[in-house]
């Protein structure tokens, strides 16, 4: 829970008037024995009055901030934990009289039974002299289930020690947070699902490229390589020419075709697991990008499930492509680990790096979308996600997820 750091200002200034009032009864009595001893100095009448106007305005001005308080408040005797004062906003959150409070101890009350076995509570906010509960769950007389934020403070006036407890109302906070949190919830749901999804027609698209598309290619440069052997010794040169360009097209077409296809999802994936893939696609990553980029495994024997596998490939995916668009890296190492029942990864890059936190707050980060993605994935399976960084001092990605064996591989 999280409040305003002035919610409980006002007791502070709740002690201060008590403590103005003791200061002022004891100047009533020094007076009252100085005009008995007739001391010179102030005429003890006319000091009496001022003395006792003070003290008037003082307890009419403490009164009204503890009557109207919307928040509710206790106040105990140090000692004996008796309640000897109890404001109407907390008799009315309670459901108990005014009279019904009064005189009893915390423990003694139905509400606060609970709090922590309370007479143990009350000895640890004796020598310490605070107690706090951010979320502390209450039951009314009438039954009624709430939930309240509690703080106890233990200080002197005039040399006596008062505990002043103070009760906010949280219930409605708290089922305003629990309707954020179950949005939330279905927010990741919705979007692991989209990503599900996504994943399933990247593959389907990625097998039509390859299988129909660059099927019906080959099957042309065939058919063009029959065409060309079946021309006449005397044909042109520029027909020729042009036949093998044609060639060359589709060669090109091919090669952009098994690129893009590999891309949106590489069935190596499925046949020869993570690591080969990872393997594969580091190579062709340092190729393109002239990034010196290491990759150690260790550890790993059978194959983990497809579903964890693809994440995990499309958590790397991303991350490269990240530090390719922003990181200003040169060098860039992965380790994979298998520890038993986890499987650990880390991608640690030599780049620019950049405030995380800042990152976070931005509402279109260059880094947030992607950072997001990899998140959500990674909770879809039930691992963590954390990420390191500062300007100038690199990134570092770090995720485990739970080993899950692979059931049944298809060759």
């Amino acid at each position: 829970m999280h409040h305003n750091s002035d919610h409980f200002q006002r007791i502070g200034e709740k002690c201060e008037f008590i403590s103005e009032i003791k200061n002022l009864f004891r100047k009533i009595k020094y007076l009252e024995e100085s005009d008995k001893k007739n001391k010179p100095g102030l005429a003890p009448a006319t000091g009496l009055r001022h003395v006792r106007r003070e003290l008037k305005d003082s307890e009419i001005r403490y009164r009204r901030l503890f009557e109207s308080a919307m928040d509710g408040v206790l106040i105990l005797n140090a000692v004996t934990g008796n309640i000897v004062d109890v404001n109407p906003y907390l008799t009315e959150l309670l459901s108990y009289s005014h009279d019904e409070l009064l005189g009893k101890k915390l423990w003694e009350i139905g509400s606060f039974k609970d709090v922590a076995s309370s007479k143990t509570a009350f000895k640890k906010l004796q020598k310490k002299g605070y107690v706090r509960y951010e979320d502390l769950p209450l039951e009314t007389k009438n039954g009624k289930k709430i939930d309240v934020e509690f703080v106890s403070n233990v200080y002197l006036a005039d040399d006596e020690k008062v505990i002043q407890c103070n009760i906010r109302n949280i219930t409605e906070h708290k089922r305003a947070e629990l309707k954020v949190l179950e949005s939330q919830k279905a927010l990741r749901m919705l979007m692991v699902r989209l990503q599900e999804t996504q994943e399933l027609e990247q593959k389907k698209l990625s097998s039509e490229l390859h299988d129909e598309i660059g099927q019906a290619l080959t099957s042309i440069k065939i058919d063009l390589a029959i065409i060309t052997k079946s021309l006449p010794k005397d044909c042109s040169e520029g027909i020729l020419g042009r036949l093998n360009e044609i060639d060359s097209i589709i060669d090109n077409i091919l090669m952009q075709i098994h690129e893009m296809a590999l891309h949106l999802y590489p069935h190596m994936l499925d046949e020869l697991g993570l690591i080969p893939t990872l393997r594969w696609y580091t190579k062709m990553f340092t190729k393109r990008l002239n990034i010196e980029l290491e990759l150690k495994s260790t550890g790993f024997r059978g194959r983990m499930d497809s579903v964890s596998e693809t994440i995990l490939y499309r958590v790397c995916q991303e991350a490269l492509t990240n530090i390719a668009k922003h990181a200003q890296a040169k060098k860039i190492v992965i380790k994979v680990c298998r520890r038993k029942s986890v499987l650990e990864l880390s991608i640690l890059d030599d780049g620019i790096g950049f405030n995380v936190s800042k990152t976070e707050k931005l509402q279109y980060p260059k880094h947030g979308i992607g950072l997001l993605g990899i998140r959500e994935r990674i909770l879809s399976i039930q691992g963590n996600f954390k990420i390191e960084s500062a300007p100038d001092r690199g990134t570092r990605l770090y995720v485990t997820v739970p080993w899950r064996k692979r059931e049944h591989v298809q060759n």
